[in-house]
């Protein structure tokens, strides 16, 4: 039960907001004023102290992710989470109720109080893309999943079979989410991502009729480290903190090490990524965190140049004009053979890097007869993807390495 009661002068006193701006919200502006009327009558009424034990650090600071942050008010946590959809960037905010650290004495800003609640930890969670399930997994709370958009979505056997055992249910995504059957499951959480796009996203959808719903966009980071921290905003709403925050920095520790192999290396091969089809050329954007990847890994992306962080599209005849001497060439399509890409696109054959065999796909599960890893955990596992790409630019870095997610087409 919410008190009533405003800031007492203990909490005045030790509360430290932490701005990345600069600049106080207005929510904070409303609670510094609360505070210095008190200051002015503490000698009238004054409640019983809040224990230092309930203060909570008042931000959570990210050292690659951008798009989401945590600050805190006296008792609270606030989630703020940017979209940043192209040229109309949304930021959802959220206040975080902690059941384990009950403030008494503590009240939500006025400022604050339309904002929806979550009460944490998360017990019952409907996770609709298959990263999220991915990093709920690393931290051991696949058996808090009671919805997926569908386990066919889901690659990994280590991610699908325990799920399958649970008989989770299925509710689609986008336009085809089945709402009856998310409100059956009675979630604490949706956690689904939206495009932008009111069409094909489903998060309006689910809050209009009351779902507790937090749209994810861990996927838009443009850093491939910045995509694994969000596994430190799930640690917090698992209570499971400690763990979130070891996993991130021994995997960041892991890619910093490959990135000194790499720091130095005078040949760096130029890189071509994509699918051709037909006279069209889908490529990697020059300001997405794959074009990270390659260049920590001591590669020359040809398109490093460009600013778009998702894909771009250029025509086959630029793409040749430009990228026919590239020694490498990553992810061409659903290829899983060099026969089957000749026969797909003969003119395959007028680029160096496919006459010479070094053409890399990153499906080395379904090629071995299981289901590909990668689009489920390496968003989770950005140093093994860092160590696929070291190896395949600068084999001599990491002689015997064996790939998690990249193999050779033949």
């Amino acid at each position: 039960m919410e008190s009533t009661q405003g800031p007492n002068l203990n909490q005045c006193l030790r509360v430290n907001y932490i701005q990345r701006a600069g600049i106080p919200s207005p929510g904070i502006l409303s609670f510094l004023l609360a505070c210095l009327l008190l200051l002015v009558s503490c000698g009238k009424n004054s409640t019983p102290p809040v224990a230092a034990a309930k203060l909570l650090p008042s931000v959570m600071p990210n050292r690659y992710a951008k798009s989401f942050r945590i600050d805190s008010i006296p008792g609270f946590r606030v989630l703020s989470i940017t979209n940043p959809w192209s040229n109309n960037a949304q930021t959802f905010r959220w206040v975080l109720v902690d059941s384990a650290q009950i403030c008494p004495h503590c009240t939500i800003p006025d400022s604050l109080m339309k904002l929806s609640r979550i009460q944490i930890p998360l017990k019952r969670i409907v996770a609709l893309s298959s990263t999220q399930v991915a990093a709920l997994g690393e931290l051991g709370a696949l058996d808090r999943i009671v919805g997926v958009s569908s386990l066919n979505y889901l690659n990994a056997q280590r991610l699908r079979a325990p799920l399958q055992r649970q008989h989770v249910d299925e509710v689609g995504f986008g336009p085809a989410i089945q709402l009856e059957r998310v409100l059956a499951l009675k979630p604490d959480l949706v956690m689904t991502f939206g495009i932008g796009d009111a069409k094909l996203d489903d998060f309006p959808r689910l809050l209009a009729v009351g779902v507790p719903t937090m749209v994810l966009s861990d996927w838009m980071e443009t850093h491939p480290l910045g995509r694994l921290e969000w596994i430190k905003l799930l640690g917090i709403l698992l209570q499971k903190r400690a763990l979130a925050d070891s996993i991130f920095a021994d995997r960041v520790q892991r890619y910093d090490s490959l990135c000194t192999l790499t720091r130095n290396v005078t040949l760096r091969p130029l890189v071509l990524t994509g699918t051709p089809q037909g006279e069209s050329w889908y490529l990697t954007g020059g300001g997405n965190y794959f074009a990270q990847l390659m260049r920590d890994a001591g590669g020359q992306y040809l398109w490093a140049a460009d600013t778009s962080h998702n894909g771009l599209t250029s025509t086959f005849e630029q793409v040749l004009e430009r990228a026919s001497t590239a020694q490498i060439w990553l992810n061409p399509g659903i290829w899983s053979t060099r026969g089957e890409g000749e026969k797909s696109e003969p003119r395959v054959r007028f680029f160096k890097a496919w006459s010479s065999g070094q053409v890399f796909q990153h499906n080395k599960g379904y090629k071995a007869g299981g289901g590909s890893d990668f689009w489920d955990l390496g968003m989770m596992r950005p140093d093994l993807v860092l160590a696929d790409l070291v190896s395949i630019f600068h084999p001599e870095l990491l002689p015997n390495y064996q790939t998690t997610f990249y193999h050779r087409l033949n």
